[in-house]
């Protein structure tokens, strides 16, 4: 699967989400026009320019025709029946909301057909600037929402947003997207149960650092999720975490019985584990270690645990150590 398209907005408004998505996506790809660029924030710029996170997508004159084509048909569709579709808007029908909601979002020109243009300013819920077009923040989520999805199939992808001002509309639009909410859920807090300090106490400037230092880790984590999705609706965060904690013991359970050998191992060995896995180059110069003086020829990583496993319990370990 491609990186996720990223809407409504340039860049996410909620910044403990962007930090999540520096701690665990490999990548997503925000809808910012090549013509608009340099009005992405200064923070946004930097985790452009020092991260391989930030993929920014141009769209094409396709893409905004075909996101028209789809919201025109949408819109006039709620307008139609209004009462069918008033749960979307709050109880109101759109047209009665349009005319309490203030033009407030810019959709800039380069996104949309000059059809959908014309298809607002009649309707009196968009006006006509110099940069595209004012719209209502609910009739642009509409629209951002059927412009990723294009893009999405487009690019073979799934689409993510930090936005939940909207979830009826939402929730209408991609209920056959509740696995990767969930999974994006489940990431966040997994690592928030292992990090040391409340995320939003950890600078920008640090978790960029760490996720250029452990992309690899991030990259198995994330896909080690990816291969777990049918289970995904029956664990929990604590359930990922503890996995790794009983997969260390199975592993010096393991270790105590090859070739049926009782093994006496140091106690500072077993502190390894009582800690969580706190230093894995401990850990792993101590099995060596332990494998010499028995005689056994034991090399870390012959273990039967898979080299993606053994990448998300170090993931794991280096979380703890984010100072």
């Amino acid at each position: 699967m491609n990186a996720p398209i990223y809407f409504p907005y340039f860049e996410p408004q909620n910044e403990r989400w962007l930090k999540y998505a520096l701690l665990y996506l490999d990548a997503f790809k925000p809808i910012i026009p090549i013509e608009r660029r340099e009005l992405i924030s200064d923070k946004y710029k930097q985790i452009l320019d020092h991260t391989n996170l930030i993929k920014p997508y141009s769209p094409n004159y396709d893409d905004g025709a075909q996101a028209s084509i789809k919201t025109i048909e949408d819109i006039e569709k709620f307008l139609s029946q209004p009462r069918l579709y008033h749960h979307l808007f709050h109880g109101m029908g759109i047209s009665e909301l349009m005319q309490k909601e203030t033009c407030n979002y810019l959709l800039f020109r380069e996104k949309f057909s000059w059809d959908f243009l014309e298809f607002c300013t009649s309707n009196k819920f968009g006006k006509f600037v110099e940069g595209g077009i004012m719209l209502p923040e609910q009739v642009a989520f509409i629209y951002m929402r059927n412009l990723a999805n294009r893009i999405s199939k487009s690019t073979h992808s799934y689409i993510i947003t930090d936005n939940h001002s909207f979830s009826n509309l939402d929730n209408y639009y991609s209920l056959h997207n509740e696995e990767v909410k969930n999974n994006f859920l489940l990431a966040e807090n997994t690592i928030n149960l292992i990090l040391p300090r409340d995320i939003d106490n950890i600078s920008i400037e640090t978790l960029i650092k760490f996720r250029n230092e452990n992309m690899d880790l991030i990259l198995a984590f994330n896909k080690h999720l990816n291969s777990m999705e049918s289970q995904i609706s029956s664990l929990g965060a604590g359930d990922i975490v503890e996995m790794y904690q009983v997969s260390s013991l199975e592993l010096l359970a393991k270790i105590g019985l090859i070739g049926g050998v009782a093994i006496s191992m140091p106690l500072s060995f077993y502190s390894v584990f009582d800690s969580s896995m706190s230093s894995i180059g401990y850990l792993k110069e101590t099995l060596l270690g332990v494998s010499a003086t028995c005689g056994l020829g034991l090399q870390f990583g012959s273990i039967s645990k898979s080299d993606q496993e053994k990448k998300c319990i170090k993931y794991f370990a280096n979380l703890k150590d984010i100072k």
